[in-house]
């Protein structure tokens, strides 16, 4: 019997954005550094350790420690929405929070006023 296991999790992610996914993990107490010749993002918080290569994310943490990688998916998700979100703003759009959703509304186009002679 091992006195020692590593628990494992990949997660597909069909993103590329280091960015992003940076941000994402930031925002849940994850700190990270970035390899720009490797491409790779890695990650630490507390005992979980991991790192972002090739659009998969690679975790560990010794038995017993829980690896939360749904809440990982929600802060990625919740970063896109903040960019998509900057950039509506961006162009006029207005945005609204109600309760958990967010509604963009695009700005409505002044009518155009002809004169006939």
């Amino acid at each position: 019997m091992p006195c020692y296991e590593v628990n494992t999790a990949d997660v597909n992610l069909d993103i590329a954005d280091h960015q992003i996914l940076d941000r994402g993990l930031k925002s849940r107490g994850y700190a990270t550094t970035y390899n720009d010749k490797q491409k790779q993002l890695s990650f630490c918080k507390g005992k979980v350790t991991g790192y972002h290569k090739d659009n998969k994310l690679h975790m560990e943490a010794p038995a017993g420690t829980m690896i939360d990688t749904a809440d990982i998916k929600r802060a990625v998700s919740e970063q896109v929405i903040e960019q998509k979100r900057a950039q509506f703003e961006a162009k006029g759009w207005k945005t609204t929070v109600e309760g958990k959703k967010i509604v963009f509304t695009k700005p409505q186009q002044q009518a155009a006023v002809g004169f006939r002679r």
